[in-house]
């Protein structure tokens, strides 16, 4: 039953400086595609390690006890932004997402750290390459082809991410998600600090 659910997944939301840079980004590219992405608002600028979809509300203590766990693992993590990119590619694109660079390989164990004790809670193991990238939106259906040329043209030679502010990022949070007419709504179930080695 739908009441006895909750849709949830683990992230690593982004400073309020980066997210204030993000939203300026997202308005300089709508001016050179005008009406062709559905943008991601402020709140939903983070950084996703694992998707759980639709999860007994049961299970959330042994979700969030194993966030802290994971917590643990790693110290807080820079992460700089460094270019736009897209999925799947510039001539099909369906999400926009801003790459990082920085600490990825202590980023990388994060998510091993956390996929292992998922897959002991009974969750499948992440079988895609982990990319790390914040969303900044995505590509609205049956967009007009002049439209398509725009956006297509601006990610092949995507806007340069001068002025970037630098992305410290130190707690990882356990989110539930309510999908709603206006776009999901995020409420933290649970939430971190990185205390593990830097």
């Amino acid at each position: 039953m739908a009441g006895d659910t909750l849709r949830a997944f683990v992230a690593l939301p982004m400073p309020e400086p980066v997210q204030r840079y993000l939203l300026a980004l997202q308005r300089r590219m709508e001016n050179a595609a005008p009406g062709a992405i559905r943008w991601v608002d402020a709140e939903g600028m983070h950084l996703t390690l694992k998707f759980l979809g639709d999860v007994p509300k049961a299970q959330a203590p042994a979700l969030a006890a194993l966030v802290e766990q994971a917590a643990t693992s790693a110290g807080p993590l820079r992460l700089p932004l460094t270019t736009v990119g897209c999925f799947p590619d510039p001539l099909r694109p369906r999400v926009i997402w801003v790459g990082l660079g920085g600490d990825l390989s202590r980023l990388q164990q994060l998510h091993q750290t956390l996929d292992a004790g998922l897959e002991e809670l009974g969750f499948a193991p992440e079988t895609r390459r982990f990319v790390a990238h914040p969303t900044l939106g995505r590509v609205r259906d049956a967009i007009p082809p002049d439209d398509l040329g725009s956006l297509r043209r601006m990610l092949q030679h995507p806007p340069v991410l001068t002025g970037a502010p630098p992305a410290l990022v130190g707690r990882v949070v356990l989110y539930h998600s309510t999908l709603t007419q206006a776009g999901p709504v995020y409420r933290p179930l649970a939430a971190a600090d990185l205390t593990g080695e830097s």
